[in-house]
């Protein structure tokens, strides 16, 4: 997934262009996910703000996201088991995201 997010990223940055997000085609709102996009163009242009403007939910969350997935893939190594011990941080980060969703249509 990695391999195809850096070609994605590539296509973008070479192109000038995009995917459009379906949500967004079908209802004219803006999904939680909506901005990922330009939110990677700025942040591989050194625009942290245009990051932050772009989409600040998951600009400010994917530290965590990958360093919560670092601890898991280590466990697994080295016990063989999968953990549960952030069993609830799934539905915790859905509710997050769906809340950001409704907050930034009702924004504006």
């Amino acid at each position: 997934m990695l391999l195809a997010g850096l070609v994605y990223l590539g296509f973008c940055l070479s192109t000038g262009m995009s995917l459009p997000c379906p949500f967004r085609l079908l209802t004219g709102y803006l999904c939680p996910g909506c901005g990922v996009t330009h939110m990677a163009l700025a942040l591989a242009h050194g625009d942290l703000s245009g990051a932050m403007a772009a989409n600040p939910a998951i600009l400010l969350t994917a530290p965590l996201l990958l360093a919560l997935q670092i601890r898991e893939d280590a466990y697994w190594i080295r016990t063989g088991e999968i953990t549960d011990s952030d069993f609830y941080l799934p539905q915790i980060l859905l509710a997050v995201f769906l809340l950001f969703g409704v907050w930034r249509n009702l924004a504006g």
